[in-house]
């Protein structure tokens, strides 16, 4: 029984996702679909990549997951990626290297669609696809190999002796920013050293485990689920506090 998620920018208050699964289920109905989200930002390929990537490293081996946004930008083109026994169907538009820019993994043209193709269009592909993932797990049959792929130079933080440079990526509906540091690069650039996490005039000098270790209205910098640098107020919301943004830098510096 194939395992579908579906991620997109069309809401909750269209008749396009229910018209999607319908279309779906009327070639596989044992298809387990799954919804991560509808409510990713028109275009928003940063934000789609930082929820499919997140939700998806928790789906069972063969799960495949499919997202449209931004459907036409980038090289006009659909990608199957092979990645840890799970398959990701996507626009190339950059998005793929956003959610993975070690590229580990394996990349494949989708074949045999129009140069104009369109959602309809795009959408019974996948319905092929799921019907055909009934009998076989290895969907990239209905690829071409390719390393050709769009890749995005969103998403890298920048790094010098002095200074560990990155931006939110993300604005949660708590108002907390995302920044696009991991805990791994973020310990890997301070080691041992005191250091100072700013944004605009704030600063800490501390990773937090939780929100509540500091008093409540204070900034408070932690690691979320998905390993990313958090800025936060305790009970509070940091983006509007702080006079932060999408794309906002926050600096890391040595001390």
């Amino acid at each position: 029984m194939p395992i579908l998620t579906l991620t997109t920018d069309f809401g909750d208050k269209s008749f396009d996702v229910a018209a999607l699964k319908g279309m779906i289920m009327s070639h596989s109905f044992n298809t387990r679909i799954v919804d991560i989200s509808h409510n990713i930002g028109i275009y928003d390929i940063i934000n789609a990549a930082y929820s499919l990537k997140n939700a998806a490293s928790y789906f069972p081996p063969k799960t495949i997951h499919f997202t449209n946004i931004n459907l036409k930008d980038g090289n006009n083109k659909f990608l199957i990626i092979s990645r840890n026994l799970q398959y990701y169907i996507c626009p190339d538009n950059g998005m793929i290297s956003i959610m993975f820019p070690e590229e580990d993994f394996k990349a494949f043209y989708l074949n045999d669609l129009s140069p104009d193709f369109s959602y309809i269009e795009i959408h019974n592909k996948l319905c092929e696809i799921i019907k055909y993932a009934e009998m076989d797990s290895d969907i990239t049959k209905f690829g071409d190999p390719t390393n050709s792929y769009l890749r995005s130079p969103i998403l890298r933080p920048s790094i010098t002796p002095e200074l560990l440079k990155g931006s939110i990526i993300k604005i949660d509906r708590y108002g907390n920013g995302i920044v696009n540091i991991s805990k791994e690069f973020f310990y890997n650039y301070v080691e041992n050293h005191a250091f100072k996490v700013s944004i605009r005039n704030d600063f800490v000098n501390k990773i937090h485990k939780h929100y509540s270790g500091v008093d409540e209205g204070a900034m408070v910098c932690l690691f979320n689920s998905a390993n990313l640098l958090e800025i936060a107020i305790n009970k509070g919301n940091a983006v509007n506090l702080l006079s932060a943004e999408y794309g906002q830098a926050v600096m890391i510096e040595k001390i």
